[in-house]
């Protein structure tokens, strides 16, 4: 799957500004969210550093086909408290971590994936 890079969209999404943090968001999501354990949003923004609305956007990503179509379940626990399992789809390799589209940096772009002439410290996404 990640031969191809992930492509974000929406009326407010600007890839300049966006696609980097949301592949970030992405990847640290899916890293956590593989192991098929149920977590709240909560414990997932906790786990990732990003914030909930974030990280249940990410998991509303998996779900779509363009990134893999994944299967998201949802328990419901109590006073609108829901948690989340991830499981992977087995027909799509996320053996890598992805690239944003190239599209979405600029010349001087110091974003630390490997088209970037400048590595940066993670610690900035």
């Amino acid at each position: 799957m990640f031969g191809e890079q992930l492509r974000f969209d929406g009326t407010t999404f600007e890839p300049e500004r966006d696609a980097v943090r949301l592949t970030r968001q992405w990847w640290d999501v899916w890293r956590v969210m593989s192991d098929g354990e149920w977590r709240t949003l909560r414990e997932l923004a906790a786990a990732t550093g990003h914030p909930e609305p974030s990280v249940s956007a990410r998991l509303r990503d998996f779900r779509k086909a363009r990134f893999g179509g994944h299967d998201v379940e949802r328990d419901y626990l109590a006073d609108g408290l829901w948690r989340y399992r991830l499981t992977p789809n087995p027909a799509v390799d996320v053996s890598s971590e992805p690239e944003p589209a190239p599209a979405a940096h600029p010349p001087d772009c110091r974003c630390g994936w490997d088209h970037c002439s400048e590595q940066v410290s993670p610690e900035l996404f």
